[in-house]
């Protein structure tokens, strides 16, 4: 391994070089073997988390290749972070479905459901389906935010005469296309 703390050549360099590794620790660049995988045996889950984790690369690649995202991710940065772990932060965080409010829908056209989704970034869509008692979906649709909260709202389009015993489901998407579920039976 070597080691240098002063050699303006080398200083902060980083990344695979040869056989080698550069890594910058504080004001330190050392350079390191390269290191070897390839007789890990990986297990089902590290695989999973690997695969995801080359999913939020490939994300961030095109999020600093797009200069709208490149920006929106650059204001999130804070102290010592970039735009770079924002984007991989925002792939690897789902989206948060909070309280589902079902007082005023009663199967009418015009009822209102209210819904509370949280991102850390920002909550792309709120998309609503609402089934009847016998299973069959009677509508879906994308519900509105409100700008000054995390609330989103969604009105009925369509009259649903067995709605009671039926099912919402509420999907949360963001914007790297994460999505939760949650499903309330009416």
């Amino acid at each position: 391994m070597a080691l240098t703390d002063s050699n303006s050549l080398t200083k902060n360099y980083h990344g695979k070089f040869g056989h080698g590794v550069y890594r910058t620790l504080g004001d330190f660049t050392i350079l390191q073997k390269l290191p070897d995988f390839s007789h890990v045996r990986w297990s089902k889950a590290q695989r999973a988390v690997r695969k995801r984790f080359a999913g939020a690369t490939g994300y961030a690649k095109a999020s600093m290749a797009d200069p709208e995202r490149r920006r929106f991710y650059e204001k999130k940065a804070r102290h010592m972070q970039s735009a770079w772990n924002m984007a991989i932060s925002d792939y690897m965080l789902n989206p948060e479905i909070g309280k589902i409010d079902l007082l005023e829908y009663h199967g009418k056209k015009g009822d209102v459901i209210n819904v509370e989704a949280y991102d850390k970034y920002s909550v792309a869509a709120v998309l609503v389906f609402i089934y009847n008692a016998v299973g069959q979906e009677v509508e879906s649709g994308l519900a509105v935010s409100l700008p000054w909260e995390h609330i989103w709202i969604y009105e009925a389009r369509e009259d649903n005469p067995l709605w009671q015993g039926g099912k919402i489901v509420i999907r949360v998407c963001d914007s790297p296309g994460n999505v939760v579920t949650a499903s309330l039976a009416v």
